[in-house]
């Protein structure tokens, strides 16, 4: 297990994207920020294309940016890898139009697999733009989090401490990639720490996402792990 990615309620702040978040906790040395254009236009009968030009400008002077964009379609359970040594280039792809909305995720990581930059897009037939993260959806609670390897499972805890309001309070730990999805009450135990665990052997490898929420259903914190 390597974590790529960890980002807290805590760094989101006043900001309202999650590019912006992502970018100022990346585990990257590139330290790379990004400027990414999108245009959508109809193929024809329910099909749109999607073109995205992406420039990456590293704070470091690294020249060597060898890059990994990734398109998931979390509803869809697949995804579309993109592999760049250079820091503007394209990307294009076609997708079923099924809602009147559709979304995708925008993930890019080094060439060590740690994540520079992801965003959530909405788009239609004709309009594209990111999702903000609001204040609504980030929880209030101080929190400290942790994962590890641990008998063959993963452990996942997230540490409240004195912050939580009563014994009523509850912590929810969502574990997904693109083809599993779990969700977990986390047990707590009698310092306020909140865990939950799969077995590694009941994990698919890949890319994963496992995410606290809050009672309310608000972030908490998030990691991305390759198993």
């Amino acid at each position: 297990m390597q974590v790529l990615h960890k980002l807290e309620n805590k760094d989101l702040g006043d900001r309202c994207a999650l590019m912006s978040a992502f970018e100022q906790t990346s585990m990257s040395n590139y330290g790379t920020e990004v400027i990414c254009t999108f245009d959508v236009s109809e193929m024809g009968p329910e099909i749109i294309k999607v073109k995205g030009c992406l420039n990456l400008h590293s704070a470091k002077g690294n020249e060597d940016l060898l890059s990994k964009a990734t398109v998931y379609f979390p509803e869809r359970k697949y995804a579309i890898e993109f592999i760049k040594q250079s820091s503007i280039y394209t990307i294009e792809f076609v997708c079923e139009k099924r809602e009147p909305k559709e979304y995708f995720n925008l993930v890019l990581s080094d060439k060590n697999g740690y994540i520079f930059s992801s965003t959530t897009y909405v788009f239609n037939a004709s309009n594209i733009v990111a999702y903000p993260v609001m204040e609504k959806d980030i929880s209030p609670y101080s929190i400290r989090s942790e994962i590890k390897e641990s008998d063959g499972r993963l452990v996942f805890k997230t540490i409240t401490g004195p912050t939580v309001p009563d014994e009523q309070f509850k912590i929810n730990h969502i574990w997904q990639n693109v083809g599993q999805h779990v969700l977990l009450s986390a047990q707590r135990n009698s310092d306020n720490v909140f865990e939950s665990s799969l077995l590694l052997e009941d994990m698919c490898s890949g890319v994963w996402m496992v995410i606290a929420t809050d009672q309310e259903g608000k972030l908490m914190t998030q990691y991305v792990l390759q198993v």
